[in-house]
């Protein structure tokens, strides 16, 4: 571990502390400097990727996104924010303990890191140097074991566990410049992370607090109370948190739908149903945060009679002249009936705000007590409660939300995008794609792409954009750019598993779907699952407890991937625009400037430009020939398909002349890669078909020899000489 500095910079020197392999402080290391890097490394989260981290994208210290602590990022994804000079952070889970120390707030000639790794015996174990000048030190601790945040006898060191989150290795301090690297002193497996010494956990065990007995309330209780509670005002993460171990705990674990129904009821959070039940399921039935927890909650926000009501038989015997009068229902049952739509071949309802979808049963979850007669969801069926009602589910951009007007079959749910066009400067973007794309064909077809989706959104464009290039040079730019120009209620970003799951609910209700990195393995998996998706007019959608029904096909894909086999490319492909970029990595300063035109008026500007942009490109053509495509096709075949197709192109014998047999091509091969070829014969008619080469009737007269040719060039003079013709000719320019 890097010495400690103190207050007024200087290395705190033989302060330092350094473990000896007897898991006891040594005092006695020399201090060691390093040159800081101005770069981010996504090498560095190897160690997390590993250990099945979850992590999350940042900005400086601070999460990108404001869903962060419900988001579910892939390795991959956090790997491409990094590559493009983002941060990254890693979300803590139950058994994670990190030391997270500031030597800043340590008081004058006081190492109190030292102090504490001596005092409580901690050991070797994954050490990451902060960008700040400190040290996170990760430990494990046993599961639902509650923890303070700090010592007192030990300023300027932080306890992190769940809920929490730290800055990843190779991310860059935002204040310093400095790398936060692996310390190499120390291993960086974190899957072999060393026990929290038992003196430590003592010293940070929180108060037993006695607890109620889980499970007292139902799950429509619970809907109920939280019915109390505005989920808009939950959006502090530990907050949140600790509201969902308390109705976890009122509930003994079944009121999951409930609390999923409430948390997504929040527009910010109304995708996250997977990850709130992900994080519901990870509780145990034991915990400091009880019901009490709900309740003082629901007493802070005025809703202490709502607690009287649902957990008293009669709470007017005891509470009469301190109730507070029942809201009128009859506003909240109008308002119910406004804000929800049921369709019927998909069996959800869906909130029209939003386009949020509920099964049957989470819609009851949440809205039950308002109806007091009975099931709530009878009433709809029965039209007491005047839910509108629709046959089909429609994705119809720029379509109105009741396309056939309210009392028709179809109901729309494509929201039209916040961005609006707004002429500006866009001279960040122009110089982004012409230093990713520098071939101005290239680059004029992934222009004419993005103006498709702008200037006809309602139209299916019959092929996707495949980017290619070097990890961290910012294509993935394109895809957020994108997406907030058409808007993320009408983006999908699915992962590659996502994309060869039988489950394709992901392809339902966008326009754009952006795939961060298509990756080699099962490409022709990945390929087979995409046809449908980029040609079919209809979608066939299929989840997990879901009726299966069918939706217009409104999806057009942008991916990118640093893999040059990442798509099996047939030949005469018309699927696939693919685009190679030879950019190289650029400096920090360059994608910070890239991701402030994010944040400002630069995706309205180039809306704007977009959308007086001419476009050449013919959306329901064939993908045009690349040399990228060419290169992608050649760099996913095989050794044998590969040498015949470079024997074509380069016109090398047997393929100088028009006519070949296929006994030549064979014998052209090297002996190295024909020996350790099955099928080779089959394989090579193939590559001869794919080519576009033909196999005319063959010579059967007189005394030359009847060979099988194949016409590989100037088909129609060929066809044209007939088979005598074509012998001769042969045979002539074999020297025979």
């Amino acid at each position: 571990m890097r010495s400690l500095p103190n207050e007024e910079g200087r290395a705190a020197g033989n302060d330092a502390p350094q473990f000896n392999g007897d898991d006891t402080p040594n005092h006695s290391s020399k201090v060691r400097t390093e040159t800081p890097s101005v770069q981010t490394s996504p090498r560095s989260l190897s160690p997390y990727v590993i250990a099945g981290y979850e992590m999350i994208p940042l900005v400086g210290k601070r999460p990108r996104d404001t869903g962060w602590r419900l988001n579910d990022y892939s390795p991959e994804e956090c790997q491409a924010w990094i590559s493009t000079g983002g941060n990254v952070g890693v979300r803590l889970r139950d058994d994670d303990l990190v030391v997270d120390a500031d030597p800043r707030n340590f008081p004058a000639g006081d190492n109190v890191l030292a102090r504490l790794t001596s005092t409580f015996g901690i050991g070797d174990c994954p050490v990451v140097e902060t960008g700040g000048g400190g040290w996170h030190l990760y430990l494990k601790k046993p599961p639902h074991l509650a923890v303070a945040g700090h010592l007192a006898d030990f300023p300027g060191i932080d306890l992190k566990s769940v809920g929490g989150q730290v800055v990843a290795a190779g991310s860059i301090h935002p204040d310093s410049g400095r790398l936060y690297d692996w310390d190499p002193l120390y291993d960086s497996d974190l899957t072999t992370t060393p026990d929290a010494p038992e003196a430590l956990l003592d010293a940070l065990k929180k108060p037993d607090i006695t607890p109620s007995e889980p499970g007292d309330l139902s799950a429509e209780q619970l809907a109920e109370l939280l019915t109390g509670l505005d989920p808009t005002d939950w959006r502090e993460h530990d907050r949140w948190r600790n509201l969902m171990m308390a109705c976890h705990h009122a509930t003994g674990g079944e009121g999951m739908a409930e609390f999923v129904a409430w948390s997504t009821s929040d527009p910010v959070y109304s995708d996250h149903i997977p990850s709130i039940e992900k994080r519901w399921g990870s509780l145990g039935r034991k915990g400091g945060i009880t019901a009490e927890t709900l309740f003082r909650a629901l007493h802070d926000a005025g809703q202490a009679a709502l607690i009287d009501k649902v957990l008293r038989a009669d709470p007017l015997d005891d509470f009469e002249d301190d109730l507070e009068p029942l809201p009128d229902t009859r506003t909240a049952i109008e308002k119910l009936a406004d804000d929800w739509v049921w369709v019927v071949t998909a069996e959800l309802f869906i909130r029209r705000r939003d386009t949020r979808k509920f099964s049957e049963k989470q819609w009851k979850s949440m809205h039950a007590g308002l109806w007091p007669e009975g099931d709530i969801v009878h009433a709809v069926w029965k039209g007491r409660l005047p839910v509108r009602k629709f046959e089909v589910l429609t994705y119809l951009p720029e379509a109105s939300e009741f396309p056939d007007g309210e009392g028709g079959a179809r109901y729309n749910i494509w929201r039209r995008s916040d961005i609006e066009a707004k002429a500006g400067d866009v001279s960040v973007f122009l110089s982004h794609l012409e230093y990713l794309v520098p071939n101005p064909a290239d680059r004029s077809h992934v222009l004419d792409y993005m103006a498709l989706l702008v200037q006809h959104p309602a139209e299916k464009v019959n092929f996707a954009l495949l980017v290619h290039g070097k990890q961290g040079t910012g294509k993935s730019w394109i895809g957020e750019l994108m997406t907030r120009i058409i808007g993320r209620r009408n983006v999908v970003r699915p992962s590659n598993d996502e994309v060869t799951s039988r489950w394709t609910a992901w392809q339902e209700g966008a326009q754009l779907g952006v795939i961060e990195e298509l990756m080699s393995l099962g490409r022709i998996e990945v390929a087979n699952r995409l046809k449908p998706v980029i040609t079919d007019p209809w979608l066939r959608i299929e989840d997990k407890g879901c009726k299966i029904y069918s939706i217009e096909n409104h999806i057009n894909l942008i991916c990118f991937t640093n893999h040059e086999d990442a798509l099996k490319i047939e030949a005469g492909d018309r699927r696939w625009l693919v685009v190679f970029s030879p950019a190289e990595q650029m400096g920090e300063a360059y994608y910070r400037q890239l991701f402030d035109f994010l944040q400002g008026p630069g995706p309205a500007a180039v809306k704007a430009w977009l959308v007086e942009r001419k476009i050449a490109l013919n959306g329901k053509g064939v993908a045009p020939q690349t040399k990228g495509k060419e290169e992608m096709r050649l760099a996913s075949m095989g050794e044998i398909e590969r040498e015949v197709v470079e024997l074509i192109h380069e016109e090398a014998a047997p393929f100088d002349f028009d006519l070949v047999r296929l006994e030549d091509v064979m014998d052209a091969l090297p002996s190295d890669v024909a020996s350790r070829t099955r099928n080779i014969k089959s394989r090579v008619i193939k590559v001869l078909r794919d080519a576009g080469a033909a196999k005319p009737s063959r010579y059967t007269k007189g005394d030359r020899p009847g060979y099988q040719l194949w016409v590989v060039r100037n088909h129609a003079q060929w066809e044209a000489a007939g088979a005598t013709r074509r012998i001769e000719a042969f045979l002539d320019h074999q020297g025979s």
